[in-house]
């Protein structure tokens, strides 16, 4: 997970949340802290990504989803080649900032 800013950038750098409860909940909690309008975007995983939607939303967040398909191709504009979960969710941040 990444957390952006438009204009002020990262204001967390990439970390995991683990699918839990517990640990859901926790991140719901601190993004319901953050100043300012967020919204979270991940992508369609299968069924992967649902329970961290379910329960974002319920903490009443609001939650968008894209294809995967998209956010890859997204800014694909770099010679380099690393493609982590860190490096996903910047891209998948700066995606959402953009779009």
């Amino acid at each position: 997970m990444a957390i952006l800013r438009p204009f002020d950038g990262i204001v967390a750098s990439p970390f995991d949340v683990a699918y839990t409860d517990s640990e859901l909940s926790k991140l719901a909690k601190m993004l319901k802290s953050l100043d300012g309008e967020t919204k979270v975007v991940m992508e369609c995983t299968g069924t992967y990504h649902l329970p961290v939607a379910y329960i974002l939303h319920d903490a009443e967040l609001f939650v968008s989803t894209v294809n995967p398909i998209i956010t890859h191709n997204y800014g694909n504009n770099s010679i380099r080649k690393a493609r982590n979960d860190r490096t996903d969710a910047i891209k998948i941040a700066n995606y959402t900032l953009t779009n």
